[in-house]
């Protein structure tokens, strides 16, 4: 539940998992649980995103009130199937928030591994480019990211705390514009400075480019994610930049 600290309402953030499809095992896929007063909101579930949930925070499938889902890559999305066989031996459902695009990817991957009625533990609300949502005492903002595959970029408002978070995508302007002012940014960094060329083919973002965006965007503070094999090179920075590890928790 949401802490108070002399009067300010604390929204906690636990990091279940760090990584790009292709990183250190030990960072697990990049997964985010925000915990305010009235919700639970999940943010991609990638493979091992159960056991990290489970490892990481006090909290099941069964009281997460939302999962949402920025794309249907499978980095963030292959770990739904285990969490739905929990909901159900939990009896409880889970409400899914994403792309039409991410419903389709659902059903096919429960079709393609031989359980295609556990599509019945799922509550599906579509999102797009532009919506905004209100999920309990959170409003979630969405914008379409630059990525190989229809993707989103999000903004929550929660209990008077604003946390964006890129997913994955090249270099937004529109995503600035969206989070200004916000008092955490959690950001793709999948490659180094000296990879920009390729991660700007793939649709990713550099470390440099994750703290381009929340210098412009003015955020007070910068938590990078979705990182890769390779260490990161962090130079002075104009932001305060956390570096976190997984299971780690942060009052925003």
């Amino acid at each position: 539940m949401t802490t108070v600290v002399w009067g300010f309402k604390v929204v906690k953030l636990f990091l279940l998992g760090l990584g790009g499809w292709a990183s250190n095992p030990f960072m697990n896929h990049t997964s985010l649980l925000l915990v305010s007063e009235r919700n639970r909101i999940l943010i991609d579930v990638g493979e091992c995103t159960y056991s990290s949930l489970r490892m990481c925070t006090p909290y099941d499938v069964n009281d997460l009130d939302y999962v949402v889902v920025t794309h249907r890559h499978g980095d963030h999305l292959l770990g739904l199937p285990t969490m739905l066989i929990h909901a159900k031996r939990l009896g409880t459902r889970i409400r899914v928030v994403g792309l039409k695009d991410v419903y389709e990817a659902i059903n096919e991957l429960l079709r393609s591994i031989g359980i295609p009625g556990y599509s019945s533990i799922m509550e599906f609300r579509a999102i797009e480019d532009g919506s905004k949502l209100r999920l309990g005492d959170a409003t979630l903002t969405a914008i379409s990211a630059i990525h190989p595959v229809p993707a989103l970029m999000l903004r929550f408002d929660i209990d008077g705390k604003c946390i964006a978070y890129s997913g994955d995508s090249s270099p937004n302007a529109n995503f600035i514009d969206l989070i200004r002012g916000c008092g955490a940014l959690i950001h793709e960094a999948s490659a180094d400075n000296e990879f920009r060329e390729d991660a700007l083919k793939y649709g990713h973002s550099t470390v440099g480019d994750a703290v381009r965006v929340a210098k412009e965007a003015e955020v007070k503070r910068l938590i990078l994610v979705h990182r890769d094999l390779n260490p990161l090179t962090l130079r002075s920075t104009p932001i305060p930049v956390v570096l976190v590890h997984r299971c780690d928790v942060l009052d925003i």
